[in-house]
């Protein structure tokens, strides 16, 4: 095509380089979004403590970062190659994560910045190799599909997450046309696709959605088979060569350190009991549901002492069975080890019946090792704790009446309907109450130990109890007292490495720089420190290590409980009652919020007691600035981080500008006079194309560019360009130019560049 001066204009090829360079970076940002998003999700999937709306904003983040280096780029590739703008088109980048680092804030920037440093750097190889791409965004597909299916993935409705949908199915759309057409040259470009997507993400959806679960059961099945398969193969496989399976259940070694929780299914529970009770509200009169909460203590089994006790404690206080009902149920539940070996048997805690195979199992710790399989049936005591009846009962203080074999079977017959000569021989109760008589006179050798104490520790658990009339009060206070500390699971054990909960001295140590040093931690450093506060207190305490579950709202077949279940939590022995259970630890829900709540007339019967003030933690938080402060100190620290970033992006663009022309002029300078004629003939070109506004095809041939001169050039143009048709295509020593041609040359040029400039 000619323009009115006759010059060969080549639009649609500008056009078609324009939509190339397009297509490449939307493929890029959506492939970054979607490995950011997928980064995300994984992140969430395995740190239950994180904050999951911060890091859904990390797709966002790492996108954006990643625009603004493709910016970068373009203004970079003026001035050097591609492979080298790439690379300095991050470096501010990496100057603003150097900062953010320096300054210890954002973490959630500072990763997305790392992240999208890295993309840029894969991405750019990837996008222009077609096949390598597909593979990409295949491999993406099916990491997304076996998270979604095999992990519960992309449940938390966050505007990431329907994005990365979105975006997985643009370029799997894009990509894909090619493998089902590859030889269709016209294939639909990727903007049609992001139009759809679009249009996709604005339209609302149904309030019923589509029906998929056949698809989600079939693909379930499909994924667990598949993880099941991969999971016995390890797991038999670490038992041939003699290694030990890593499982969330750890007894009483562990020490505090840092930890990292598993999905690894440990156990499976099968009961035909309702996973939550329904009570109603006494504000609103509405009827609520509260799930159910399972402690499952390991190495204890079935406490037939314990039972005895809490029989004896129920009828010295003369509670019949209306009332007995408003705080305790008899419960069932059939237990199967996954993957997990231990010689614990891992039970309901207040379990006072275990069998297999219909064989009733004693002790707490089997001589055989437990694995894979293992399945026992489990009868236990389930009870509110929080019960206002049961808190009275605890605080009065009396003891547990000794009844004999056929009261005793009576009694439990009366209040739950449990023949308890089903559960004890009259052989076995009078060992289980004399067991009791023992654990009253000799607890306090083991369960008083105090080895490893220091002054500190001492004085705070006075601090804590001062005031409290009866030992539940005592635990009260140290547990709210406790819950004042922060959650982590990224922590410190003790001073001493080898400390850990299997000893007074371990625990000991394990609070101490706890309480007075790091102010943070997880279950082991909670129950750690209730355990040895209780004992300076005067109140036998232990640690109890196994799983916390917290049912689901809906009923199922059976009940799994991963590895990230466990838990370790104090208990204390109350005079009477037995061994009571208490949650320092804040991460979980205290006993009443689990509540029944069960509250008729008879309420008035237990009065509870004068709530007392708490002692703050040792370690405090730092207070709060006022918003006007903090928003000062958000400003500076802004101006502290970006500084750098856009002076290092500002100062690499003068860099290139100022070496681009210097090294222009060097070459030019020191160059012959030929190439000094030649490079003022591309440079003719260039002004000419760049003051005509036309898009000009370079044919090689010169005469294209005379009518795009002013007329008062065009002569001494035509000279020009004979000479450098002489210099290109003549032969011999005498055809390099003239004084007068260079001279020429040069001040055309020149005066184009002015031109230009104005």
């Amino acid at each position: 095509m000619k323009d009115k001066h006759g010059s060969s204009l080549t639009k649609p090829l500008e056009r078609a380089s324009i939509s190339s360079i397009f297509s490449n970076e939307v493929a890029g940002h959506l492939l970054a979004f979607s490995f950011a998003a997928l980064f995300s999700e994984i992140y969430l999937l395995y740190n239950e403590d994180a904050d999951h709306a911060l890091i859904s904003l990390f797709p966002f983040l790492v996108t954006g970062i990643f625009l603004m280096c493709c910016i970068l780029e373009n203004i970079f590739s003026r001035f050097v190659s591609g492979a080298v703008s790439i690379v300095f088109s991050i470096i501010p980048s990496l100057v603003l994560a150097f900062m953010l680092r320096r300054f210890n804030v954002l973490l959630v920037l500072q990763s997305a910045i790392i992240m999208a440093v890295l993309l840029r750097l894969c991405l750019s190889p990837i996008l222009r190799k077609w096949q390598l791409l597909i593979t990409v965004i295949l491999l993406l597909d099916i990491a997304a599909l076996y998270l979604f299916f095999s992990e519960d993935a992309f449940s938390n409705h966050f505007l990431s997450e329907k994005l990365f949908c979105i975006s997985l199915v643009i370029l799997t759309l894009y990509s894909g046309q090619a493998v089902l057409f590859p030889k269709e040259r016209s294939l639909f470009p990727i903007h049609f696709f992001l139009c759809v997507g679009i249009l996709a993400s604005l339209i609302s959806m149904k309030k019923t959605p589509i029906d998929w679960s056949f698809a989600v059961r079939l693909g379930q099945k499909i994924a667990e088979g598949i993880e099941t398969a991969a999971d016995n193969t390890s797991y038999y496989f670490s038992s041939a060569f003699g290694s030990t399976y890593s499982t969330g259940y750890s007894s009483l070694s562990a020490n505090g350190g840092k930890i990292e929780r598993s999905d690894r299914l440990q156990i499976i529970l099968e009961t035909d009991e309702m996973p939550y009770r329904t009570y109603q509200d006494e504000e609103t009169g509405e009827f609520e549901n509260v799930r159910k909460t399972l402690y499952l203590s390991g190495g204890i089994g079935s406490d037939t002492t314990q039972f005895v006790s809490f029989l004896g404690f129920l009828n010295q206080n003369g509670i019949d069975k209306d009332t007995a009902a408003l705080f305790t149920q008899p419960s069932a539940v059939d237990i199967e080890y996954v993957y997990l070996d231990t010689h614990d048997e891992i039970a309901p805690r207040s379990a006072f019946l275990l069998t297999r195979w219909d064989q009733k199992i004693t002790g707490g710790v089997s001589t055989s090792l437990h694995n894979k399989g293992y399945r026992i049936s489990a009868q236990y005591l389930d009870i509110d704790y929080a019960s206002p009846y049961l808190t009275h009962l605890l605080r009065s203080g009396k003891g547990a009446s000794a009844l004999n074999y056929e009261d005793a079977c009576a009694y439990a017959k009366d209040l739950w309907d449990i023949e308890l000569s089903e559960v004890l021989s009259a052989d076995e109760y009078e060992k289980a109450l004399a067991g009791q008589a023992k654990t009253g006179s000799d607890i306090r050798k083991e369960y008083l130990d105090i080895t490893g104490t220091d002054n500190r520790l001492l004085s705070l658990a006075d601090e804590i109890t001062s005031g409290c009339s009866s030992d539940y009060d005592k635990c009260k206070q140290i547990e709210s007292f406790l819950r004042q500390y922060a959650y982590t699971t990224d922590s410190e054990g003790g001073y001493d490495e080898s400390s850990d909960m299997s000893s007074s001295k371990g625990m000991a140590d394990i609070s101490e720089r706890f309480l007075f040093d790091t102010g943070k931690g997880y279950c082991v450093h909670f129950t750690s420190s209730m355990v040895m506060l209780l004992r300076l207190s005067g109140i036998p305490a232990r640690a109890v290590t196994g799983y916390r579950y917290a049912f689901p709202f809906e009923k199922n077949d059976e009940y799994r409980i991963n590895a990230k279940c466990a838990h370790a939590w104090p208990e204390a022995y109350i005079n009477g009652a037995g061994w009571i259970p208490f949650e320092p630890t804040p991460a979980y829900y205290t006993q009443a919020d689990s509540s029944w709540h069960k509250a008729p007339a008879l309420l008035e019967k237990a009065e509870e007691s004068p709530v007392k003030d708490v002692p703050k933690a040792y370690v405090q938080p730092q207070n709060e600035p006022s918003p006007e402060d903090s928003f000062a100190q958000n400003s500076l620290l802004a101006l502290k981080v970006l500084w750098p970033f856009i002076l290092s992006a500002i100062l690499l663009v003068v860099l290139l500008i100022a070496g681009t022309r210097l090294l222009k002029y060097l070459r030019y300078k020191y160059a012959s006079p030929t190439r000094q004629l030649l490079f003022d003939v591309e440079q003719i070109k260039k002004s000419l194309v760049k003051s005509s506004g036309l898009q000009i095809y370079d044919r090689g041939h010169l005469s294209d560019y005379v009518p795009l001169a002013p007329d008062d050039m065009q002569s001494d143009l035509t000279d020009i360009f004979g000479t450098c048709y002489r210099l290109m295509y003549s032969a011999g020593k005498d055809n390099a130019p003239t004084p007068a041609e260079n001279a020429l040359a040069r001040s055309i040029r020149e005066k184009l560049e002015k031109n230009k400039s104005h």
